[in-house]
């Protein structure tokens, strides 16, 4: 794996969080070693793991083409 590359290291279920609806909530960390993306989202498990799956693909697929991951698409 290449250092700056993210991989998803965990996801865990926790309480809903104040003014939702409830629902069923995970949290996820994505990782690359030197920085950590944390997220929520509501849904099942498989649901949530597909969908920190898909953001870190598409973080590194952006990240390959040179461009930063937390720098904007599109200038406004």
């Amino acid at each position: 794996m290449n250092p700056a590359s993210f991989s998803m290291a965990t996801i865990e279920k926790v309480d809903a969080p104040a003014g939702s609806d409830g629902g069923t909530w995970y949290r996820y960390v994505i990782d690359n070693g030197k920085s950590a993306i944390t997220g929520y989202r509501q849904g099942s498990r498989e649901q949530v793991a597909r969908f920190a799956r898909d953001l870190t693909e598409n973080i590194n697929a952006r990240a390959a083409r040179g461009h930063s991951a937390w720098q904007p698409r599109q200038k406004k």
